[in-house]
């Protein structure tokens, strides 16, 4: 499967490994890149596997004697009832066989998943374009400060000038009389 977040993509790989080559098999991806978390895991099967066995004999001895029932029953109705009988047995031996088989391929592989992280990109402070975007930033704030001080000192200036035009009006009136 794959998958694509919002920053990183990732895939997942499920295989099945022949058990005499699993070791081989997990030295190689190894090999690939860096493993952050493993894990193996098994289940004993083996009580299954004898019980599944157990019940298989008992069933196809069922049906043994099922069929030598039937080669001796003489009416329709009786063979009847022993074909039924029958059916319900085979079927059930054909279950049994499957979980046998089924635990046979479950012991002969292994099953591998595999997820696969895109590493994240290297990102570096220092560089050409860093040092510009941090040279504009500083400006765009420099002239931010400079335009609120403005602001600030505008006011503060034009209060001061008028207070020396009046001074100086009021300084050349006294001289002049």
């Amino acid at each position: 499967s794959y998958v694509t977040s919002s920053k990183h993509r990732k895939g997942s790989i499920t295989a099945k490994i022949p058990k005499e080559k699993l070791t081989e098999f997990l030295n190689k991806i190894e090999t690939l890149g860096e493993v952050k978390y493993s894990s193996i895991s098994g289940r004993d099967v083996t009580e299954e596997y004898i019980d599944l066995e157990a019940r298989l004999k008992n069933y196809e001895a069922e049906e043994r004697n099922l069929l030598k029932i039937m080669e001796k029953a003489e009416k329709v109705e009786d063979i009847l009832k022993i074909e039924k009988e029958l059916a319900r047995v085979r079927g059930e031996i054909e279950v049994l066989k499957g979980r046998i088989r089924y635990l046979n391929n479950r012991v002969e592989f292994a099953t591998v998943t595999i997820e696969i992280f895109e590493p994240e990109p290297i990102t570096s402070s220092f560089g050409i374009r860093n040092a510009l975007r941090q040279a504009f930033l500083g400006f765009v704030k420099t002239l931010n400060s400079m335009i609120i001080l403005i602001g600030y000192a505008l006011p503060l200036a034009i209060i001061i000038f008028v207070a020396h035009l009046m001074y100086k009006r009021k300084k050349g009136v006294s001289l002049a009389g």
